[in-house]
Formats: structure tokens, sequence, C-alpha cells
């Protein structure tokens, strides 16, 4: 529609772009922070004492959460969505209006 509407390919491009880093953000932090809850909930629990000889002296499961590991993780969910995104955005840019308009 944007290109039956006269937009340049490369603003189009920028626009599906735009979306998938955005996604991508969006994305990273809610599965951060559901991962880090995950984990530290996993952390409180305690192994059995009877079960001793299969995880030896450990008697809890143990987590630490570092904030470069937590942003390392961000950043690299956040650059592989937009690279992942420039495909798409180059197909959906160099789509003919009237075909795309007409197909089902």
């Amino acid at each position: 529609m944007l290109r039956a509407m006269g937009a340049p390919v490369s603003s189009i491009q920028k626009i599906f772009i735009f979306q998938s880093g955005i996604l991508g953000l969006l994305g990273a932090f809610i599965g951060t922070f559901a991962g880090i809850l995950i984990a530290l909930t996993i952390g409180q629990y305690e192994i059995q004492p009877d079960s001793s000889d299969v995880y030896g002296s450990i008697s809890f499961i143990p987590v630490a959460v570092h904030l470069m590991d937590t942003l390392f993780i961000i950043f690299a969910v956040f650059l592989l969505n937009l690279i992942t995104g420039v495909y798409p955005a180059r197909h959906a840019a160099k789509v003919d209006p009237i075909k795309a308009i007409t197909s089902k």
C-alpha cells in the first residue's frame, strides 16, 4: 500500500526494520525478565538430603544473575532481530503494488 501511495523503497525498508527492532527489543526485555524470574524461583528450591549421592554436597541450586550478562543478552537478541528483519524488509519493499493488491 505504501508503494502504491508513492513511498520510496528505502522508506518502506526503514519502517519494517524499525518495527523488527522494536519487537525484538520488547521480546528481549520480556524474555529476559521472565528468565530472571524463573531462575530466581528455581534458586529458592532446596535439594533433598536423601539425593546427596547424586548431587554431592550441594544443598541448593546455585543461581547467579549478572548485569553485564543480562545486558549482553538483550543487545544480542535485539541485534539478531534487526539482522533477520532485513530480508523481509527488502522483500516487502520490492513487491509490486498492483500484484500485492490483486493477489489473495
